[in-house]
């Protein structure tokens, strides 16, 4: 190994004066080098690489030397356009001496963004025609550094390729920045206030690792996108997730040095101005991930800056303390500037999972959204069954008798498959042994024909048949609602056929099971479960009578009640919710005069399929958990047991519900719901409630959903309401 003061005053010796570059880590000595040993000899951190080969273009311009241009090799493709229609020898043929970190080094353990890079640097020089020599810990620097200079007063570039073991390792650190707020602890509070459902987008370097440390620790769902390379382009990968989603959420967790190096790009606000876009910089003023080295986005007015780039609002944070959720609610495209300070913890995580899997959580996160947004409703005459082997059908003892298995498997052509049948309220162990008798037979497709218990026990077992760890932890759980997202689940490819207009199951990542002889609802959530495919076929329906119309419907309805009253909810849940709403206020209440009638049951079909897009974003709130004590000791049906709580939170919360922009709608509802008479349906189950059954344990949950908050004088209110 050299020392770094050592290798620089060689250069210096030899008419390298003058310093431009992008901060590396295997450059990191050198870097350091330059500012406390030769902080007399020009050094410009510039913005880019390409910047700093035409900086170099203009050193030589007015001196006829050549400059030294360092880097990492990433950074070769920065150079390409002004060294190729400027610099080379065809056009004003100006040298220059090239440091190149060589990161992803074939043979030496590197982290997979610089692998490919690694890989080609070498030819990347040489289709370029500039000459390099590699350095290593045997290399003769004296020799090296003169082959550099016949080269340059040839007015030829040439390059040197740095082996990771060349430069000694240098413990001085830079000047640290005096702001007491970590970026660790400014990312924690940031995350802690981003809802569930939003998608992250962060920046290269040591941003990206805590964020991933933070998700590991507490145990989060970990489906964040990490840009674990290309720096600079964290802006345009998100700005154009946000274009494309414009319903939900995005935010760009961005680095300071990562703005500098393509701050143009950022003008395109200008352009297109994104309601659902935050950017926030977590502004340490320096290339802390490459060594700490300062650079000048404290000097920018970024409050200005901003603004002529096109964000509609902007926020300084100096004090993490002062930073709440109301920022978060500022006009967008919303720029968030937090200043921390450039430490960090040494032996930071680096996320597990491979860029290809990182890739795959986001989708599984976003394509649901994605084909909710493009309004799918497939009928028989538009799907198309691909071919598949070996097909397992969950369906209903119902649907076997009346024939429903002989449509399907003559409309679609399935050719072979294996039938399950279900009861209406699957046990536990029904489950178990369904899975004992069918694990790793490795099915290639799984169809639910049925209602919401069929669809839940199908989405169940697309993971619990080839995930022998989830397997053996969901059957032996005591209990099973705690397991946690497991990451990289692996699911079977699973076409839902809803066959009733109620639970929303084809469209959320939950699945429900009841044990009615312990009393208790369990629930397993991941998002591997949504079902690939939803078929929304209405003829599968025109066998409905009443009562499998009317409670199903019930709990539609609850679905996009509980969700616009949910403190979770957001723009595009509230969305889903209001549209299903104006459909179930239009024609639902016709139906049920009408059951043989194919569009009303198209039009609720769908709007039930809404209701359950809007709870798989912020789930269900009070109606269904004021539901589940009556279910579980009355047997009352579910969307029964939901829907007569509705008039009398209505009534209770009445001047809340007034500020909500849908509350016609939801007037209209409790209007038609009352045409229903639901008590006089309750008491077919139940003539007396007995009002001892609500208490801090039977309240499911999901009650903490509700915006408004239920305290006790409030719940003995609607108890009250529905006994009477």
């Amino acid at each position: 190994m050299i020392r770094a003061s050592h290798f620089i005053k060689n250069l210096i010796d030899n008419e390298f004066e003058s310093f431009y570059g992008v901060p590396d880590s295997l450059l990191s000595s050198f870097s350091k080098s330059l500012y406390f040993d030769y902080n007399d000899v020009d050094n410009f951190i510039t913005a880019n690489e390409g910047s700093a080969l035409s900086m170099a273009m203009g050193y030589n311009l007015s001196t006829k030397k050549a400059a030294v241009v360092y880097m990492q090799n990433s950074g070769l493709g920065n150079i390409v356009n002004p060294y190729s229609s400027l610099l080379n020898e065809n056009i004003y043929n100006i040298p220059f001496l090239l440091i190149v970190g060589w990161r992803g080094e074939p043979g030496i353990a590197d982290e997979p963004q610089h692998l490919f890079q690694g890989e080609k640097t070498l030819e990347q020089l040489e289709l370029l025609n500039i000459k390099y020599s590699i350095l290593d810990s045997n290399t003769d620097i004296d020799k090296v550094i003169e082959l550099a200079r016949k080269e340059n007063l040839h007015n030829k570039p040439y390059s040197f390729v740095v082996k990771k073991d060349f430069f000694q390792i240098d413990e001085r650190v830079f000047p640290e920045r005096k702001t007491t707020t970590s970026r660790k602890e400014a990312l924690k509070k940031i995350v802690s206030l981003i809802k569930k459902d939003s998608v992250l987008i962060s920046t290269t370097g040591k941003l990206s690792r805590e964020l991933y440390e933070y998700r590991f620790n507490e145990n989060e769902r970990n489906d964040d996108l990490y840009l674990v390379g290309g720096m600079g382009h964290t802006f345009s990968v998100a700005f154009s997730v946000a274009y494309q989603l414009p319903n939900k959420d995005i935010y760009c967790l961005d680095g300071d040095g990562s703005i500098i190096m393509h701050m143009g790009s950022m003008g395109i606000n200008n352009q297109h101005s994104l309601k659902n876009f935050t950017h926030i910089v977590f502004n340490n003023s320096s290339h802390e991930s490459v060594g700490g080295q300062q650079n000048y986005f404290d000097k920018i007015d970024v409050e200005n800056l901003t603004t002529s780039l096109g964000y509609k609002s902007y926020r300084k944070i100096l004090d993490i303390d002062k930073l709440d959720d109301s920022i978060l609610e500022l006009e967008k495209p919303l720029f968030i500037d937090i200043h921390i300070n450039n430490k960090s913890d040494s032996g930071l995580m680096r996320p597990k999972s491979s860029p290809e899997e990182n890739k795959k959580k986001l989708y599984k996160k976003i394509i649901f959204i994605m084909k909710q947004e493009l309004h799918i409703n497939q009928i028989k005459e538009e799907f198309q069954l691909p071919s598949f082997s070996n097909v397992l059908i969950f369906t209903s003892n119902g649907h076997v008798e009346r024939g429903s298995i002989e449509k399907l498997v003559n409309t679609y052509r399935i050719q072979k498959f294996t039938l399950e049948t279900l009861n209406p309220f699957p046990t536990i162990n029904h489950i178990k042994s369904i899975c004992e008798k069918h694990h790793n037979k490795n099915f290639d497709l799984i169809i639910s024909l049925g209602g919401g218990s069929v669809i839940d026990v199908a989405k169940s077992l697309s993971v619990l048949l080839i995930n022998d760890h989830i397997f053996n932890n969901f059957f032996n759980s005591k209990n099973i609602g705690e397991i946690k997202e497991i990451e990289n689940l692996e699911s079977i490819k699973h076409l839902a056929i809803p066959t009733t207009s109620g639970s929303g199951a084809e469209a959320t990542s939950f699945a429900t099971i009841w044990d009615f002889e312990l009393k208790q609802k369990y629930s397993l959530e991941n998002s591997s479960i949504i079902p690939s495919d939803v078929l929304l076929d209405s003829s599968f329906l025109l066998s409905l009578n009443y009562e499998n119309t009317l409670y199903p419907g019930l709990d539609a309805i609850c679905h996009s009640f509980d969700s616009i009253v949910n403190k979770f909810s957001t723009k595009q849940s509230i969305k889903y919710s209001i549209n299903s709403l104006e459909t179930f206020n239009c024609y639902f209440f016709d139906l049920l005069q009408n059951l043989n009638s194919y569009n009303l049951r198209e039009k609720i079909h769908y709007a039930s399929y809404q209701g359950g897009c809007s709870i798989n974003i912020n789930k269900t709130s009070i109606t269904h958990a004021l539901s589940y004590p009556l279910t579980l000791n009355y047997n009352v049906p579910h969307g029964l047991a939901c829907a007569i709580f509705i008039k009398p939170v209505f009534d209770e919360y009445y001047e809340q519900l007034e500020n909500e922009e849908s509350f016609k709608i939801i007037s209209k509802l409790v209007e038609n719901t009352m045409k229903l008479d639901l008590i006089s349906n309750l008491k077919i189950y139940t003539k007396q409630i007995d009002s001892n059954i609500y208490n801090k344990e039977s309240i499911n949950q999901r009650i903490d959903n509700f915006k408004y908050g239920l305290d006790g004088l409030s719940l003995s209110k609607i108890i009250e309401n529905v006994i009477l």
